[in-house]
């Protein structure tokens, strides 16, 4: 609350008064009334004042000019007191752009002749802190401070004078804007004995008319500190030294008192105790025992003295020496979008989880919003405990939700934003790729609901391990999320490929985010052909997917280099890669026209999949996909939609596939494939239409590598639907426009086969061929010829096929395919059941394929075997 009382004390027949000022009331018309340029000025919430300031006054012109607001304060000096107040200036100020704080004035209107003394933010230009007396229109400094530097671009103090009956003067200063106030001078002045007003006084251009703040306003008796000290935080540096973090000036003797410390487990009193030379709130004790790594101890203080000679109690305060590794702490909660709300307050906020059961200190670690860099400040989370990041506009409402740390500013894009937890080494502590789609719902993606992970234990694990928060308040924070589950990962990760970034530097993949102090050691790697590592690899933090490495000497063209991961490396959360793993690289050659092919095209997939397009390299050359475009025509026949490949490289050697789409995840989730690697996701592909379209292979610079015109015709007519079908190329030999060298893929293979060989691949016309494994089988289970593996090989694509098995009286067995979409070839197995799952009997079968297909193409096929067993 907003106040202002007079307190009349009658000591020696003298009247003192007491003037309180901090604008929580919002209003300046009354308790105390201001008078003077009102409208100049306002009662402001800006995240420039601290929170626990706000609201305070804050400067409101739009033109350069001299503006003052002042109140009446009628007092009497002739015994002691104090003014104290808090001031900011956003700029660096200079002797057009000041402010001034008048303790003593015998006019009210503060642009003009009057006698008394203020307070000067910048005197004639000098950056420093004044008592200014004021003589009528004459200003003479009675004392320079020596101290506060305010010649920043964003200067906060607050400020604290005392003068006794004797009409000594001292001012003092702290510029973090607390109350542990350094002296900065002292002067004798008795010219004034007496005040009528208080009051502030800003002179500014344009460009500042607004960066002016001022709050806390004290005038009055002396106030006495009766408080004791408090530890607000301890810090283990190292086994051997201790910091403890006091909650005002401390006082240097009784600090420096080892017998006032003792820490538990066998270590007892610090071997010394020394007072921080800098800040006065820091004591640094030495320990002649060392304490234990990951070990948690408590601390006990007492009797240590603040600068009023208040003596601590006794406080036990719990710490660990221990250096977090990564994921320790995790980024846990993200509220992007809290418009509208649903029950929490309209506040953007990060959540962090500490993992651990040691309580972590994170000062000077940096949360990483975009490119965005905060600093943290000394705080402490708890073991097993939550801390919540947000603006200090939004600190009191976020309170009662659990521990808060604010910044000055704060600001989450809603689609989308990397978010880090950064050593105060830079190293990665936690990071969350954070995008729109981690809500997996279309309504609360929308506002209002924060984004829970899932799985704190399984922190790299993006969009898999987060979704929309189930709360209904709309969020968490400060308590367990509520999805909360059980989500392991228990892949190994995969070493993907390597690619050329010059003739001496090489760039791996791996399938997903790897524990940076393994990827980054050069010995757990070995190159072939007597090429040796240069230097340390070089990390692409945060999630360490990909490694730079520099060889110690250039590769040689038309030679082949193999690197092999020759120790044991682990993804994030500890799972092994398998030892041995390697990659390839090698000098590419320039791509021609022909050299690589479309060779499968998926134009019109099923909900939550992706379109793909699949190449194939051709030739005999090893080729970069650097400079390789994805692209369509317009109406005119000109590129359009032309998207980059692989702008970091991607070597494709002879006869490899590529499988090209916007989510791979979703792919490889419906669709089969047997080189799952060379599923590559990228940013952009054209949309394609899902009936006809073009698609195209281009370089940057407009060649044209390759390109098909699809239509739904090309499919086999004998669908029901093409929902999820993709195109094969029969042969990539052939003409890419040749539309007989293109037919639906077969359902046995699930309607696609990216990145790996066509279900409809036929070489030529070479006739059709059953063929059967073994000639007698024994279906009796003792792992011996237990089934009949019937192989097809067919020389027409796109055929329909009904596979029977007759005994030799040509009675029906069972039915192996039925009218199935088939590719040129298959395997087929019967286990030697009967249709109905009874155990067929000993003796010989026709096995009779029927085979057609929409062009009138027709063959039937006959093969025998024998089923035998134990008589």
């Amino acid at each position: 609350m907003r106040y202002l009382f007079i307190l009349l004390m009658l000591m020696a027949g003298t009247a003192h008064a007491q003037f309180v000022e901090d604008f929580t009331d919002g209003d300046y018309t009354n308790n105390p009334t201001w008078s003077g340029d009102l409208s100049e000025f306002k009662i402001s919430t800006s995240t420039a004042i601290p929170s626990n300031l706000r609201p305070g006054l804050q400067l409101d012109n739009t033109l350069a000019d001299t503006s003052y607001m002042v109140a009446d304060y009628v007092a009497t000096l002739t015994d002691s007191m104090e003014w104290i107040f808090w001031a900011k200036m956003s700029f660096n100020p200079s002797g057009s752009n000041f402010s001034r704080v008048y303790l003593v004035s015998d006019q009210a209107d503060l642009t003009g002749p009057l006698n008394g003394y203020y307070v000067a933010l910048c005197y004639e230009g000098a950056d420093l802190i004044h008592l200014v007396r004021q003589d009528g229109t004459t200003h003479t400094p009675i004392i320079t401070g020596t101290v506060a530097d305010i010649s920043n671009t964003t200067n906060e103090v607050r400020v604290r004078v005392k003068r006794d009956n004797a009409g000594n003067w001292s001012l003092y200063s702290d510029t973090l804007g607390t109350e542990n106030f350094t002296l900065e001078g002292t002067a004798n002045d008795v010219t004034y004995t007496s005040t009528s007003y208080l009051g502030v006084y800003c002179q500014y251009t344009v460009s500042n008319a607004t960066k002016m703040y001022f709050d806390a306003f004290y005038a009055g008796p002396i106030q006495v500190d009766t408080v004791p000290p408090v530890v607000n935080s301890v810090e283990a540096s190292s086994v051997f030294l201790v910091d403890i973090y006091f909650d005002e000036f401390v006082d240097e003797t009784t600090a420096e008192t080892v017998t006032n410390y003792s820490i538990d487990g066998g270590i007892g009193s610090p071997s010394m105790a020394e007072l921080d030379p800098v800040d006065f709130t820091l004591v640094h004790l030495t320990l002649s025992t060392p304490v234990t790594d990951a070990t948690l101890y408590n601390l006990m203080v007492s009797g240590v003295e603040d600068l009023a000679g208040n003596a601590s109690v006794l406080d036990t305060i719990p710490f660990a020496y221990y250096v977090p590794t990564a994921f320790d702490i995790v980024i846990n909660e993200i509220m992007a979008d809290p418009s509208p709300a649903v029950l929490l307050p309209e506040r953007e906020y990060v959540e962090i989880y500490n993992t651990t059961s040691l309580p972590i200190n994170l000062e000077n670690y940096t949360l990483r919003i975009g490119s965005s860099d905060k600093t943290i400040g000394n705080i402490v989370i708890g073991a097993g405990e939550y801390l919540i990041f947000c603006d200090d506009g939004s600190e009191a409402e976020l309170t009662p939700y659990g521990d808060v740390y604010a910044f000055s500013s704060f600001s989450i894009t809603n689609g989308g934003v990397d978010i880090s937890l950064l050593s105060p080494a830079g190293a990665v502590l936690s990071f969350a790729k954070f995008q729109d789609d981690w809500y997996q719902d279309n309504f609360k993606d929308e506002g209002g609901w924060s984004v829970e992970q899932i799985d704190p234990y399984n922190p790299c694990a993006g969009k898999e391990n987060w979704r929309a928060s189930v709360d209904a308040k709309g969020g968490t924070p400060g308590q367990q999320n509520s999805v909360l589950s059980a989500n392991g990962d228990n892949t190994p990760p995969q070493l993907l490929r390597a690619n050329l970034v010059n003739d001496s530097t090489i760039r791996l993949w791996f399938s997903e985010p790897m524990d940076s102090a393994k990827v980054l050691n050069p010995f757990y790697y070995s190159i072939d052909n007597g090429i040796s590592i240069f230097g340390l690899p070089y990390g692409y933090a945060p999630e360490y997917t990909s490694v730079q490495i520099s060889l110690d000497q250039p590769i040689t063209a038309g030679t082949i280099y193999t690197i092999t991961v020759i120790d044991t490396m682990t993804d994030c959360v500890g799972n092994i890669l398998e030892l041995n793993s390697s990659a390839r690289f090698a000098i590419s050659d320039s791509i021609e026209e022909g050299d690589l092919v479309i060779n499968e095209i998926l134009s019109n997939p099923t909900t939550g999949v992706s379109d793909f397009v699949e190449i194939v390299n051709t030739s005999s050359k090893i080729l970069d996909l650097r400079f390789l475009t994805i692209a369509t025509l317009d109406d005119s026949l000109q590129l359009d939609g032309q998207n980059y490949i692989a702008p970091y490289g991607y070597l494709m050697f002879p006869g490899e596939y590529l499988a090209i789409t916007e989510d791979r995840a979703a792919l490889l989730n419906y669709y089969y494939s047997e080189a799952p690697n060379n599923v590559y996701e990228v940013e952009d592909i054209p949309a394609y239409n899902n009936d006809d379209g073009i698609v195209v292979l281009a370089m940057a610079a407009g060649n044209i590598i390759d390109q098909v015109e699809y239509n739904v015709d090309m499919h086999d007519p004998l669908l029901n639907t093409t929902d999820g079908v993709s195109l094969e190329r029969i042969n990539y030999n052939r003409p890419s426009n040749d539309e007989t060298n293109w037919h639906s893929a077969a359902s046995t293979v699930g309607y696609a086969t990216p990145a790996y060989l066509n279900s409809q691949y036929s070489e030529a016309e070479s006739g059709d061929e059953i063929t059967l494994s073994p000639e007698i089988f024994s279906p009796d289970n003792d792992g011996y010829n237990d089934v009949l593996n019937i192989a097809y090989s067919f020389s027409h694509t796109g055929l329909i096929c009904t596979m029977q098995i007759f005994d030799e009286r040509g009675r029906f067995v069972t039915k192996l395919l039925d009218s199935e979409s088939v590719g040129t070839e298959g395997v087929v197995t019967w286990d030697g059941t009967t249709e109905d799952g009874a155990k067929a009997a000993i003796g010989m079968y026709i096995i009779f394929t029927e085979v057609y297909s929409a062009d009138g193409y027709s063959n039937k096929i006959k093969s025998v075997t024998v089923l035998g067993g134990k008589m």
